[in-house]
């Protein structure tokens, strides 16, 4: 079994693991696939560097060389390929109903030596037309003393800014962000707002399975109202598309961001469809 990167010359031979996922990737994201001894493409996987981890977010065998212990071969050759220089784990984030936690996806993962660690996310999906519906019939808020600005207008001092909250805050149990994630061009929708000259709160707005996604969200003591225009911001850009996705996702990290996504909805009359919690697994790399 070897592993090799999966681009756009040979991604054919992986459609049947990998799927549509290929074609929504993201800047930072690495696909690799499992070719077995006869040279045929088995499986794909989707990995991202984070901060002193590896993170594993889809793994997937075609469905003929299911039940032969392929995805544990993967999992070691992911592993065997990992720099440890730069990494000293590989992690899974996995956001279930609580009926699934002890699901199959999480029993895999723990038969391959990753153990739970604590989380404080959540993912809560809704019906984005019923957004749209009630952001067309509400008044405009406007701000005075603050604008939304996107990514590639941020002056150098402002994109400083930005990577100072993420030296901050980067994967606290209270908040979480990315700053390359706030600059990316995978940030379409969402943006950063400026207030006396400083970031005071940001987000990012970006497509993702059947739906959009905001997530990496940020908000100063006095940005709250920034980050209520950034969301009114997202939603009106994702409006101007031809086609309308059929959820939004948000991911919050810790309460004081969850409160403030259950004010924001309640207040708009919007009820989620579905929420998860998330559920963190890692294996340590050793040398």
């Amino acid at each position: 079994m070897i592993i090799t990167v999966i681009n756009d010359d040979n991604v054919r031979f992986f459609y049947e693991a990998i799927g549509e996922r290929y074609d929504q990737r993201k800047n930072n994201e690495t696909y690799v696939g499992l070719v077995n001894d006869d040279d045929r493409a088995v499986g794909a996987a989707i990995l991202t560097a984070g901060s002193g981890s590896m993170l594993l977010s889809y793994i997937g065998i075609e469905d003929e060389s299911r039940r032969q212990g392929l995805g544990s071969m993967f999992i070691d050759e992911i592993i065997d390929s990992i720099d440890r220089t730069m990494f000293d784990r590989l992690k899974a984030i996995l956001f279930l109903k609580d009926t699934d936690r002890n699901g199959p996806i999480p029993a895999f993962l723990k038969s391959n030596v990753f153990m739970e660690r604590p989380s404080y996310s959540r993912r809560t999906r809704y019906d984005l037309k019923a957004i749209m519906d009630m952001a067309a019939s509400a008044d405009r808020r406007r701000f005075d003393n603050g604008t939304v600005v996107r990514a590639e207008n941020l002056s150098d001092p402002q994109r400083e800014m930005i990577y100072e909250i993420d030296d901050i805050l980067y994967e606290d149990k209270d908040a979480y962000f990315d700053a390359e994630r706030i600059l990316s061009d995978d940030n379409r929708f969402g943006g950063i707002y400026i207030k006396d000259d400083r970031v005071v709160a940001a987000l990012c707005a970006s497509p993702f399975e059947d739906g959009v996604r905001i997530e990496n969200i940020y908000a100063s003591k006095d940005g709250r109202e920034g980050l209520k225009e950034l969301f009114d911001n997202a939603i009106i850009r994702i409006s101007d598309q031809d086609e309308i996705p059929q959820y939004l996702y948000i991911d919050t990290v810790g309460a004081a961001l969850q409160q403030f996504e259950d004010k924001l909805m309640g207040a708009k009359g919007i009820s989620p469809v579905e929420s998860r919690k998330a559920y963190v697994f890692e294996r340590e790399l050793g040398e």
